[in-house]
């Protein structure tokens, strides 16, 4: 101010934070996704999953989700290397991609499954097309540098609200997997339903075991 009180100069002070939102948005992403094929990984996934609960309450409909083993994928990384089953898995992740919708989800738990969540599923008759979808697409050829691969997979779905307890998210995903490796052991390359029998089954093995 000047002597009488006038404003003649004014002091502002100015941060860039744009490195430190930088780090903030790389520290999210390692957080919340693969960083090989750049899907959500199993956090963000079950945080999607609840909103699919939240979302097939309010419309009063179901949705499925389907885990996904790829079946003679550790071949290739013996075979051929770590680095042609990263392309592989790579290729799978923008494979499964291009056969949903952009409002379904795709995500990866590790290793070679997958999962993917069908959204507003009025039709049941709708995950048997999405599941035969997938297995056509992932029978397609693989190529990585100069070598060809071909693989398939095992697929288990579980709907929503019928396979699971108290909306438990890891109990609906723990029942695709029981119903995936039914399909390994009908010979792969092939989906299953989760029934109340596999999971008896499951548990009936389990308490033998222990």
């Amino acid at each position: 101010y000047d002597d009488h009180e006038k404003v003649i100069q004014y002091v502002a002070i100015f941060s860039d934070f744009s490195e430190i939102k930088k780090n903030q948005n790389k520290l999210e992403e390692l957080a919340n996704y693969d960083p090989l094929t750049k899907l959500p990984n199993r956090l963000l996934l079950h945080e999607q999953i609840k909103q699919s609960v939240k979302l097939a309450k309010r419309n009063k409909n179901q949705f499925a989700v389907l885990f996904i083993d790829l079946d003679r994928f550790k071949q290739i990384n013996d075979t051929y290397g770590h680095g042609a089953g990263d392309e592989v898995l790579k290729m799978t992740a923008k494979r499964l991609q291009s056969v949903l919708r952009e409002t379904d989800i795709v995500a990866r738990l590790g290793g070679d499954e997958f999962i993917v969540v069908v959204d507003d599923m009025r039709q049941i008759e709708n995950v048997h097309l999405v599941a035969q979808n997938i297995l056509d697409k992932l029978q397609e050829k693989f190529t990585t540098g100069e070598n060809d691969h071909y693989i398939s997979c095992s697929v288990g779905i579980s709907v929503y609200p019928d396979d699971t307890v108290n909306d438990d998210i890891d109990v609906l995903l723990k029942n695709a997997d029981i119903a995936m490796y039914e399909s390994k052991s009908a010979g792969k390359n092939s989906y299953h339903m989760c029934s109340s029998d596999m999971a008896e089954t499951v548990k009936a093995r389990s308490t033998l075991h222990n």
